[in-house]
């Protein structure tokens, strides 16, 4: 339990935006950079940041994570909804992290106590699965370090699989029905609270590169992730050239306390513009001779580049 001071979205017309960390806070200081929240220039280290979900790309679970890692992320996360991206950062990160909460009455500057140790449990936001698919899916227990909570699925007993801070994270087996189709799948706590994890069995579409997709992305070369770097990194990549049409192009774009984009080149090495210091993070997208872009789904790096 945690007594913080709040920092928290003003109100726009009854509503509060939801908040995109990535481009929103900046990594290297942990200072909030959207306007739409009310509190630019506020600093999350140290406050209890609400707002009531997050957006954008899966890079903000890595921000979220950075930010913790370095000492500079906020005392805890208050959400009406946890969703998968924000609740896979808080728990990467060590975040605690209470959601379903009304956050109308909190304004900058309130103090709140944040209790994210009763055992609650965060599931993915959805699941979309094509006709008997087997997979595995993370769900995490809000619970004290001193208890190893369990969950029960049909009467098979599962025990947490990592532990990071106040969550225990589970890896929960899930077979999908061959008929298409909206079901849930039910797990009860050991006090016997019943939680329900919602999924959508539908085909899979195609992915032959006739739809217009290259199937393999690029990948990274140097620098290693979370690297220190100058101020003017050279990013190198490589490209499956089976994965399309030659020539390729590729596009980098670094995403930190300043933004950098290459445009779209011929190269697989480029050299950033000089950067101010922090920590960026960096992906590349590839382009074939028909136009087919790849997907953009491939985990972000990381690069630091120092002060001095």
């Amino acid at each position: 339990m945690q007594d913080v001071g709040g920092l928290g979205h003003f109100h726009h017309e009854g509503r509060l935006p939801a908040h995109d960390l990535v481009g929103g806070a900046d990594p290297g200081t942990g200072e909030v950079l959207d306007d739409a929240t009310g509190v630019r220039g506020e600093r999350l280290s140290g406050r209890a940041f609400a707002f009531p979900h997050g957006k954008g790309s899966t890079v903000a679970s890595y921000v979220i994570y950075g930010l913790g890692k370095r000492r500079l992320g906020p005392a805890a996360l208050l959400t009406e909804r946890a969703d998968a991206i924000v609740a896979v950062g808080a728990i990467l990160g060590g975040v605690p992290m209470v959601d379903r909460m009304d956050l109308g009455a909190i304004l900058t500057g309130d103090r709140v106590v944040v209790d994210a140790d009763r055992g609650e449990v965060v599931l993915p936001d959805r699941l979309l699965l094509a006709p008997g698919a087997t997979i595995h899916f993370p769900a995490a227990v809000l619970a004290p370090a001193a208890i190893t909570p369990t969950l029960n699925l049909n009467g098979l007993i599962l025990t947490p699989v990592h532990r990071a801070g106040n969550a225990a994270v589970f890896s929960i087996p899930l077979t999908a029905s061959n008929r298409t189709g909206d079901y849930q799948l039910s797990l009860r706590t050991a006090s016997g609270a019943e939680v329900r994890a919602r999924y959508t069995v539908r085909q899979a579409p195609a992915t032959s590169a006739s739809l217009g997709v290259i199937m393999m992305n690029p990948y990274y070369l140097s620098p290693s992730s979370w690297s220190p770097v100058g101020n003017a990194p050279q990013l190198c990549w490589g490209q499956n050239v089976k994965a399309g049409q030659t020539p390729f192009q590729f596009r980098v774009v670094a995403v930190g306390p300043t933004a950098a984009d290459s445009g779209w080149i011929i190269d697989t090495c480029w050299q950033t513009p000089k950067l101010k210091p922090g920590t960026y993070y960096w992906k590349v997208f590839a382009r074939d001779a028909r136009g087919y872009m790849n997907r953009t789904n491939q985990r972000p790096y990381a690069f630091v580049v120092s002060g001095k």
